[in-house]
């Protein structure tokens, strides 16, 4: 699936190993502390490989070598551009789910609040006023998120416990994300509003 998200020319992402070895870390190490990615439900697919990498940029952080920080640097720098560049041209379409590039941008915001150079704290308050203003978006757009009410009359009308724990994941996951963004908003402007 890394085709589709393939690095610039001259570049080439790790191994699948390593890729999930970076993956493992983040959900172990950075995850617990803003939890918002749902660790049970994900699965790195085309869909969401710019969200995968993300995630895995922050994981090579504790990897402890300096080859790792490195890659993760790259892919960290990737991801933000194409992230970026993605909304800046409006290239994501009405019926392409928008989460999963919120998703990366969000983590793309994060990991730029973290290293706090200069650079990055520019692109993660760019970033974070896109993000902001596509949430509004979807949320004047789409209806309200899947809530216990649901559960129970999906429950009652025979459907699939699966499925509908898979429904409530997602709905959760999105809801975090949006007090993600809020917090987000409170680190950044911490540090550039000093």
């Amino acid at each position: 699936f890394l085709r589709k998200a393939g690095p610039s020319q001259g570049q080439t992402w790790p191994e699948a190993g390593r890729l999930n070895m970076f993956a493992n870390l983040y959900f172990t190490r950075f995850n617990p502390t803003i939890l918002f990615i749902h660790q049970a439900s994900f699965q790195a697919a085309s869909k969401n490989a710019l969200l995968f990498l993300a995630l895995c940029s922050i994981g090579s952080q504790f990897a402890g070598s300096d080859q790792d920080i490195q890659i993760g640097t790259e892919m960290f720098n990737w991801v933000k551009s194409v992230t970026l560049q993605s909304w800046l041209k409006g290239l994501y379409s009405d019926d392409e789910d928008p989460f999963p590039n919120i998703y990366a941008g969000i983590l793309c915001v994060q990991r730029a609040i973290h290293s706090a150079t200069p650079g990055d704290l520019f692109h993660a308050d760019c970033l974070q006023g896109l993000i902001t203003a596509e949430i509004r978006t979807i949320a004047r757009r789409r209806p309200a998120v899947f809530g216990g009410t649901e559960i129970k009359r999906s429950l009652d009308g025979g459907e699939d416990l699966n499925e509908i724990w898979c429904r409530w994941a997602v709905a959760e996951q999105q809801a975090r994300a949006y007090h993600v963004i809020r917090i987000n908003d409170v680190e950044l402007a911490a540090l550039l509003h000093r």
